[in-house]
């Protein structure tokens, strides 16, 4: 057990590129040893000869004071320093994290690939929020999210529990976003840090989840446009140019961009009613074994429910392409889930489907194959905990704040935390509004 925990430690190591000082030293100096023990190598001769070169090696030379010398001051770098250990008490807190996900592999750690947990816990670390001994072990700090979040998709309210080490005894939960800020990349930011219960656990204690979609419109184009387009293009499988199978050449793709060309499209509101009319058919409990994968039309864990799937009035982009955001409220939701329903529900406004085709996809008695809509589109809008504030606000004695932000109605109230929450807010909707939805 000790050498699995021990690989998987050096994994984690190896995948933020840090060294933890004193700690790998130790190690790679007894691995050393038991490596040479096994090619029946007397270790204390090894130590003597190592010894004897080293202290050769300390003997100055004058040709290597020469070359010394060559090197100049701005090619010399200092080594990097170890963290500054934390000298505060140790408190659990949520974070409120925001990031684009496009340059990742998901919201979990993944040995192989880049991770938003893996970014945010070096952040924790490089910021001596947390003790050398406790990183590369999420479970030794506490560690949960309220989401994970699939490949490339982004967020705005990924919520985290963990321990942390305060840097003083009067540290403000404010200095630990900031502290840890400066140790976060471009595309990943703490919006907020807030102190919690001992007991809270972001994964367990989120009751509710709002993700939102964007959808270019001509997404939903009739399936006889798109034909025509190819036709007038001289690209349809069956014209004199082409036969079925034949790859589309870069002239091709011209010619087709042209014909539909997304800056022209506008959707018509028979369409939009009826792309409307197929996402209100995902409200209330449903089987959802058709929409995510690897899972039996049988297994528990497909029934889901959804309280709202709603389309909002479509926007133009700075480039004149027409969206149009959609918004998906529920309690928590399966691996590819939204985006399947997406592409469910497009298909219908497009006329591939038909709604009654589209209601037999719940019936465990079908298995069909819906196709996954891209996750670029694809956000987590908020987090909610409202079980977990009604608990609080009926304990008298709590010292912590409810965990909120979908409300800036705060901003006129004299509390400092109710002051700190309507800057979390503000926050929240700049990065969804001027990063997200941009």
């Amino acid at each position: 057990a000790r050498l699995a925990e021990k690989k998987e430690l050096w994994g984690m190591r190896k995948l933020f590129g840090v060294k933890v000082v004193g700690f790998d030293d130790d190690d790679d100096e007894k691995e050393k040893e038991e490596e040479k023990k096994k090619d029946g190598v007397d270790v204390a001769d090894t130590k003597e000869e190592e010894e004897e070169e080293a202290a050769a090696e300390a003997k100055p030379d004058a040709t290597m004071e020469a070359k010394e010398k060559e090197i100049s001051a701005e090619e010399t770098k200092p080594a990097p320093a170890p963290p500054a250990v934390a000298t505060g008490p140790k408190r659990k807190v949520a974070l409120l994290l925001a990031f684009l996900g496009t340059d990742y592999q998901g919201m979990q750690i993944n040995a192989s690939s880049r991770s938003i947990q893996a970014e945010v816990e070096l952040a924790l670390y490089r910021a001596g929020l947390l003790a050398r001994s406790n990183f590369g072990y999420p479970h030794k700090y506490g560690w949960s999210n309220s989401a994970r979040t699939d490949k490339g998709v982004h967020s705005c309210a990924q919520v985290c529990s963990v321990k942390i080490a305060l840097p003083g005894e009067d540290s403000t939960m404010d200095e630990v976003r900031a502290l840890m800020s400066e140790h976060l990349p471009n595309d990943i930011r703490a919006l907020d840090v807030t102190r919690v219960t001992k007991s809270f656990c972001a994964r367990t204690q989120r009751d509710r989840v709002r993700y939102r979609y964007m959808i270019p419109s001509y997404a939903l184009r009739d399936r006889d446009e798109i034909a025509g387009a190819f036709e007038r293009a001289g690209c349809a499988a069956d014209s004199a140019q082409r036969q079925p199978g034949d790859p589309l050449d870069a002239a091709d793709l011209v010619k087709i961009r042209a014909e539909l060309d997304a800056t022209r499209y506008r959707i018509p509101e028979d369409r939009l009613a009826k792309f409307r009319e197929a996402l209100a058919k995902y409200h209330g409990t449903r089987a959802y074994h058709n929409y995510t994968a690897r899972k039996s039309p049988n297994d528990p864990s497909v029934m889901r429910y959804v309280e709202t799937f709603t389309a909002d009035d479509p926007v133009i982009d700075k480039n004149g392409v027409q969206w149009i955001p959609t918004s998906v409220l529920g309690q928590s939701f399966l691996l590819h889930q939204i985006r399947k329903m997406i592409s469910m529900a497009s298909e219908v406004a497009g006329g591939s489907t038909t709604l009654d085709e589209m209601e037999s996809t719940f019936s465990r008695e079908a298995i069909r194959v819906v196709h996954v809509a891209p996750a670029s589109g694809l956000f987590l809008e908020m987090s909610y905990f409202g079980n977990y504030n009604d608990r609080q606000a009926r304990c008298e004695s709590s010292a912590v704040p409810p965990l909120d932000w979908t409300s800036p109605s705060s901003e006129s109230s004299s509390s400092s935390s109710a002051r700190k929450s309507s800057d979390a807010v503000k926050r929240w909707k700049e990065f969804r509004d001027d990063v997200v939805e941009k």
